[in-house]
């Protein structure tokens, strides 16, 4: 009778051969890590590439040409707008023909206005209470260098047209500044050309606008005109 030595079974269940020693164990345990490695970085590889594979593939556009040049502005200092264009010259002013220029000045006793009362006169025919005081007829020769005045006596009797025979200055009274006017062109013998015609209160402002006129009388007097005016110089 053969009697074996009692412990554990040097062959284990299922299996063919002896344990793999220690060194074994470890060279398989490197080679399983190594190959876990390798996986894990293909892995991270992969997908770094997946992901960044949609940005490469997103191109940019392409430019646009186009077959009309533009041309570039060239940067230039502050130019100033141009001027204006000057306006055309005024068209020369005709020369007039060299002839004399005849005026009559009329002066009316009228305290009131005397303009209205020969405008009324003039446009109704009707008289009003004014007569021509002073008249003078003032010339100005072709040459206009000179002056010449002629003064017209108011109580002149000569023929005013379309009335008669009357003193000078009642033409004023019953037909205005057309009347007198065409009296002392009748008398006279001349065109009168321009009239003037100026009432107390115009010879007022006449006179202030001048600064006023100074009369020396030497001998002194008193006039009296009614008990009211009673004049002393």
């Amino acid at each position: 009778m053969v009697s074996t030595p009692s412990g554990p079974d040097p062959i284990g269940p299922g299996t063919s051969g002896p344990e793999p020693t220690a060194p074994a164990a470890l060279k398989r345990r490197r080679v399983i890590a190594a190959v876990l490695s390798l996986v894990l970085v293909s892995f991270v590889a992969v997908s770094a590439l997946l992901f960044s594979r949609p940005a490469a593939q997103v191109a940019a556009p392409a430019p646009v040409t186009s077959d009309t040049a533009t041309a570039t502005p060239t940067p230039s200092e502050t130019t100033p707008p141009p001027a204006p264009a000057p306006p055309p010259p005024p068209e020369p002013i005709a020369e007039l023909p060299a002839a004399p220029m005849n005026i009559l000045v009329i002066g009316s006793d009228s305290r009131a206005n005397a303009r209205e009362q020969a405008a009324h006169t003039a446009a109704t025919g009707e008289s009003q209470d004014h007569r021509s005081d002073a008249l003078m007829l003032v010339q100005v020769p072709a040459d206009r260098h000179a002056l010449y005045v002629i003064s017209i006596m108011r109580d002149l009797w000569v023929d005013i047209p379309g009335y008669g025979a009357s003193k000078i200055n009642a033409g004023l009274e019953v037909g205005g500044i057309d009347l007198t006017t065409r009296t002392v062109e009748s008398l006279l013998g001349i065109h009168v050309d321009h009239t003037l015609m100026l009432d107390f209160n115009g010879f007022r402002s006449l006179t202030d606008g001048l600064g006023g006129i100074d009369v020396n009388v030497p001998i002194p007097f008193q006039a009296t005109f009614d008990t009211e005016h009673v004049f002393t110089a």
